[in-house]
């Protein structure tokens, strides 16, 4: 079970620290260790960022539209979902799926501080989610405890190709 953030600026402390801690990590890196398959499944880090990107472009709709919308790979499973946004991803350059990382979690960043504290505790406050959904949940799900995850994951590929 993950516990709730008590307030509207508790889970803002937890986005931008685990946000901050992803951005870290990733500085650390030489560009053209991003693009090295195998991070996770035949995932470089360039693929799990935009992975990460997606999901925030999600939430990015909606906090904008206050509703439950998104793109129809939601209908998917989560592994046929996350194959598919690879796919569509997987031709880019570096430099651009970070630029739009950078962007899109500005845009989310933005829109979650805009937020009425009400709003992450009640289903009601967004067309068409089920009544049993917490908003919070849902935000949580795609960014501190997504880059929480992908963290782990990043580290773990580190440990195993450094040279003991």
């Amino acid at each position: 079970m993950i516990e709730a953030p008590a307030t509207k600026a508790e889970l803002l402390e937890w986005v931008t620290a685990s946000r901050s801690a992803w951005e870290e990590l990733l500085a650390d890196l030489h560009p053209a260790d991003m693009e090295i398959p195998g991070v996770v499944g035949k995932w470089s880090i360039k693929d799990l960022v935009a992975h990460i990107t997606w999901s925030e472009k999600q939430m990015v709709g909606m906090l904008k539209d206050r509703a439950l919308v998104g793109s129809e790979l939601w209908e998917l499973g989560t592994d046929e979902r996350n194959q598919v946004v690879y796919q569509q991803n997987k031709g880019r350059l570096l430099e651009e799926v970070l630029s739009e990382a950078q962007y899109i979690y500005t845009q989310l960043l933005s829109l979650l501080k805009g937020l009425n504290e009400p709003e992450l505790y009640a289903a009601a406050y967004f067309k068409n989610m089920p009544p049993d959904w917490l908003p919070w949940r849902i935000i949580a799900g795609n960014t501190y405890l997504h880059y929480q995850e992908h963290s782990q994951d990043v580290q773990a590929w580190l440990a195993d190709k450094t040279p003991e």
